[in-house]
């Protein structure tokens, strides 16, 4: 999709996009049709094949984009990384499975592995903190903004447990080693 009828006709909205984020165009400059297009406008997923995942940064952006995707990229994810698996890749998967604790065999243990961490993911930071009576603005929002502090922690701890469990048993000795182990469950 470009633009029409103004100076920026030339960009694609990804283009118009990337030049508001680094601040070269600010929404003042661009007529009311070209905000509402890019307000509207989401960019294109990442490929979750794009990841190597025997890279640890990889690993672990793989799992952030899987979470931004979410369940529709789940049977893609599981390719992906049977894909990236040496042999015997039952088995390695089993004890992927096993090692987070969602279980199951061969592929099966890393859908189980997949919807856990999702899970996980989308319920880190519990709840919201609700605005209490007599409560400032101000009390309110450092209660927000810890909170979603605690939720950014929560969810990078569980991308580099789960990050650790697609490297191996040695991946997950090292976090083992540095952290209390395995993120818990809210249930």
């Amino acid at each position: 999709m470009t633009t029409s009828g103004t100076s920026y006709d030339q960009l694609t909205m990804a283009e118009l996009d990337e030049r508001i984020g680094a601040g070269e165009i600010t929404l003042g400059d661009l007529p009311k049709h070209l905000i509402s297009a890019w307000a509207a406008w989401e960019p294109d997923p990442v490929p979750l094949t794009s990841f190597v995942l025997s890279d640890a940064a990889h690993r672990e952006a793989f799992l952030y984009e899987y979470c931004a995707q979410g369940e529709p990229s789940l049977f893609t994810a599981v390719a992906h990384i049977w894909d990236s698996l040496a042999e015997p890749r039952e088995l390695r998967c089993t004890l992927k499975g096993a090692a987070c604790g969602s279980g199951g065999k061969g592929k099966v243990a890393l859908v189980l592995m997949l919807r856990q961490f999702l899970d996980q993911f989308l319920e880190a930071g519990g709840p919201m903190p609700r605005a209490k009576d007599g409560q400032s603005i101000g009390e309110h929002h450092q209660l927000a903004m810890a909170h979603f502090d605690n939720m950014a922690a929560e969810e990078a701890a569980l991308v580099k447990y789960y990050a650790a469990v697609l490297d191996g048993a040695a991946g997950l000795v090292a976090i083992k080693s540095g952290s209390p182990g395995a993120p818990s469950r809210r249930r």
